[in-house]
């Protein structure tokens, strides 16, 4: 399973990616978390990272791609990953295609949730997250069963401080401006779901596009995997030829074991006419 789940801020991301690797048992992978590990190790990837990071920029491509790389070498990727906020456009979608394409593997694609501006504004305005676990709640759509406590570890639940309008705002623009340019690279590998913010109803088409995308990934990995394998089987198939064509002498013996009988019956029927002569 290697497939992308693009969730608009504020809807529970992080939950349907972690029900996602759980279910078909692939690690979950974070683009924010997988940045701030490459800057806390001090790399020179890292260190440009904080660069653009502190001067207000956008990561650039390079640098998540080099990063993405590097994440996807791990031994912990090689049996598949759920990647969360990422790719954002079309040359972040390349790069994880020929990364993977190199180790004979198949990027199945993105599954994109395409929501209201105004449904995502009131869902952001009361989200709420566990201080413990980082399970996300909603005052509004996903409420916790005790005010401010965690279902899930007991845990106290915050809402962020940035969580203003505008900022907010800035968020849903910028979360939609990854829709054009991934349809545009990915075709049929991208699926958009639209709808409410109902939370069932989301994860389980979430759940059918990506096993949906899943199968076909799998059947294109193992055609690729056939290919690959049929490359070598070729330098003994042309030796077999070669040892069949020196078998071709073995024909030419029997045609003249038929020459020699042919002379025989000649020779008796010299005999018989010579005693005729005699009587």
């Amino acid at each position: 399973m290697r497939i992308a789940l693009l969730i608009p801020p504020g809807i529970g991301r992080y939950n349907f990616a972690e029900k996602i690797s759980r279910k078909y048992k692939v690690k979950r992978v974070d683009l924010n978390e997988i940045l701030l590990k490459e800057v806390n190790s001090g790399s020179e990837i890292g260190i440009d990272i904080k660069r653009q990071v502190d001067n207000s920029k956008p990561v650039s491509d390079d640098n998540i791609i080099a990063v993405l790389s590097k994440t996807l070498s791990e031994k912990d990727f090689q049996d598949g990953f759920v990647f969360e906020n990422m790719p954002c456009n079309g040359a972040q979608a390349e790069a994880i295609d020929n990364i993977l394409n190199k180790k004979i593997k198949i990027f199945a694609g993105v599954v994109f949730l395409h929501l209201d501006y105004d449904l995502i504004m009131e869902s952001m305005t009361g989200q709420m997250t566990c201080y413990s676990c980082k399970t996300q709640f909603n005052m509004y759509t996903n409420p916790p069963l005790v005010d401010m406590v965690c279902d899930e570890c007991g845990g106290n639940l915050y809402k962020r401080s940035d969580d203003r309008e505008e900022t907010i705002s800035r968020r849903i623009r910028e979360f939609e401006s990854y829709e054009k340019p991934l349809t545009d690279y990915l075709n049929d590998r991208i699926k958009i779901i639209r709808g409410d913010l109902d939370p069932k109803r989301i994860y389980d088409e979430i759940e059918n596009f990506v096993s949906e995308l899943h199968k076909i990934s799998a059947k294109s990995e193992k055609f690729l995997r056939g290919e690959y394998a049929m490359a070598t089987p070729k330098k003994s198939t042309a030796k077999k030829k070669k040892l069949t064509t020196k078998k071709k002498p073995a024909a030419k013996k029997r045609t003249v074991s038929k020459k020699k009988t042919s002379p025989k019956k000649k020779a008796s029927v010299k005999r018989k006419a010579v005693r005729r002569k005699k009587r």
